[in-house]
C-alpha cells in the first residue's frame, strides 16, 4: 500500500491543524512524512522482489550448468 500513509497524514495532518494549531503547518509536516513512509514501504516491496527474482535466477543456472 504506496498510498495510504500519504492520504493517512494528509488527514491526520487537516486534524492536528484543526485541534492543535501551531506556528507551523501539521499538515505539511504529516504529509512528508506520510510520503517518506510510502516510498519506503515501496522499496522494501521491491528490494524483496528482486532478492525473490535473483533467488530463482541463481537456481535455474544452477540447474542448467548441472545439466551439461
Amino acid at each position: 500500500m504506496t498510498v495510504a500513509p500519504i492520504i493517512l497524514g494528509l488527514f491526520l495532518g487537516q486534524y492536528l491543524d484543526r485541534e492543535y494549531p501551531k506556528g507551523f503547518s501539521w499538515t505539511l509536516s504529516m504529509l512528508i512524512l506520510g510520503i517518506f513512509f510510502a516510498f519506503y514501504n515501496l522499496y522494501q516491496f521491491f528490494d524483496k522482489e528482486i532478492k525473490k527474482y535473483e533467488k530463482k535466477d541463481k537456481k535455474n543456472e544452477h540447474d542448467n550448468q548441472s545439466h551439461h
